[in-house]
């Protein structure tokens, strides 16, 4: 490419870039790092730990059976959904990143419910059949998979954090929980906001973390065997000291 040709192409795309008003987006992100230092300092932890999580169940089950429910929906669409929320938050879209969030908690259940529907599963991705309700897939999960020897604690947690969620993809509550406050129809950096992304962001991952490891606790052990470059404790790192010591891992 020509020197000419390439400036012609910046030219073009800083000019796409202001057309479509992403400078905005640049704006917020640098006030949330300016604003939020610390807490940018733990989502990049959280993001890390999730993302070792993801890579050890991509291991575990892309190896054997590249249509596993678990390697499909959690370590290919979950994951984009998880970092896609990141990027969103941290560009001022603060609705469109609890939405993803929404969608990483959905998966890991849809995952756990298409590991034992493996048929319907297969129509489910061909579009002969509707996306089983959330509401009706929890009672399965904690009915025949590992999860039923926790009901008592995760059934009804689980349950309040889908709530929660979905409250932002409808547009509820907004008065509520003060999502709006402060805007105006550009994307920017909301300290309120970004506190209620941030909170729901940590009780998704830890969430996510306690299912899986009760789940598919055995194949991850058994993937990461003698692990001395601190994966399994990284991953461990999403739960809190109550979950640690109740699973006993």
């Amino acid at each position: 490419m020509s020197p000419k040709r390439r400036k012609q192409d910046e030219e073009e795309y800083k000019k796409t870039l202001y057309a479509l008003d992403f400078t905005w987006s640049d704006e917020a992100r640098l006030y949330t790092f300016l604003k939020k230092r610390e807490a940018v300092r733990h989502v990049v932890k959280i993001r890390n730990a999730f993302g070792t999580l993801i890579y050890t169940l991509f291991e575990c089950f892309g190896q054997k059976d590249h249509e596993h429910p678990a390697y499909e929906l959690i370590t290919l669409e979950a994951e984009l959904d998880f970092h896609a929320s990141i990027l969103l938050a941290f560009s001022g879209y603060y609705k469109q990143a609890l939405m993803c969030l929404r969608s990483v908690f959905e998966l890991i259940y849809y995952a756990m419910y298409y590991e034992q529907h493996r048929e319907e599963y297969t129509d489910w991705k061909k579009g002969l059949c509707k996306s089983p309700l959330f509401r009706n897939i929890l009672p399965f999960v904690f009915k025949e998979t590992n999860l039923k020897q926790h009901k008592q604690k995760w059934e009804s947690e689980i349950s309040r954090l889908y709530n929660y969620l979905s409250q932002f993809v409808h547009t509820g509550a907004i008065d509520m929980t003060k999502l709006w406050e402060g805007r105006d129809n550009a994307p920017r950096f909301l300290p309120n906001s970004f506190d209620l992304w941030y909170q729901a962001l940590q009780r998704v991952s830890r969430v996510a973390a306690v299912s899986s490891i009760i789940q598919w606790g055995d194949s991850i052990k058994r993937y990461l065997g003698n692990d001395k470059s601190g994966m399994y404790q990284e991953i461990i790192s999403l739960l809190e000291q109550d979950d640690v010591h109740d699973l006993a891992v």
